[in-house]
Parts: C-alpha cells; sequence; structure tokens
C-alpha cells in the first residue's frame, strides 16, 4: 500500500481544504499573547510538506522546518526555490 506521506503533491491536494490563513493569524494571536519577545522566526515541528511556509513568508517570518521524511523536505525546497523564499529545512525526528 502507497503511503500518502511519501507522496508530497497528493497529501497536500488531501489537505488542501485547510484555512492557512486563519491558521497563521491564531499563531500570530497566541505569539502576541504569550511572547515577550518580538517573534521573527518560526520552526514547524514535523513540518511534512509545509502548509504555513508561505504565509509565514508573506507575513515576513523566516521559516524553519523539522521533519523525517526526505521526500516532504524535498517538495517544501523545490517549492521553496521555486518561490524564493529562504528557508532552512531539518532532517530529523522530534526526539
Amino acid at each position: 500500500m502507497m503511503s500518502l506521506y511519501k507522496k508530497p503533491k497528493y497529501y497536500e491536494i488531501a489537505f488542501g481544504f485547510r484555512n492557512i490563513s486563519i491558521e497563521v493569524d491564531f499563531f500570530e494571536k497566541a505569539i502576541k499573547k504569550f511572547s515577550k519577545i518580538k517573534v521573527r522566526n518560526v520552526l514547524e515541528l514535523a513540518s511534512g510538506n509545509s502548509p504555513y511556509l508561505e504565509e509565514w513568508h508573506k507575513r515576513g517570518y523566516e521559516y524553519f522546518g523539522l521533519d523525517l521524511n526526505q521526500e516532504m523536505l524535498d517538495f517544501v525546497e523545490a517549492r521553496a526555490k521555486e518561490k524564493r523564499i529562504n528557508i532552512q529545512l531539518f532532517r530529523s525526528g522530534m526526539n
């Protein structure tokens, strides 16, 4: 059986119903409420296809992603390069 997680484009389509802008609005509200410093960098753990990448970039944040799956990281790196977004990705588990 094919793992959806090894097919980043299909994964993106399967979860394309999300409203990323509204989700990032929530994250920004949480940052403003709880952070005592100005936040300009975000680290997404288990970043997968990095659905928040473009929205964070539009809002002026630097994006860092961590994931164990090389197919996902390659997919994100290609998309970031195409969109001319500087990112840093790390291949690792969270432990």
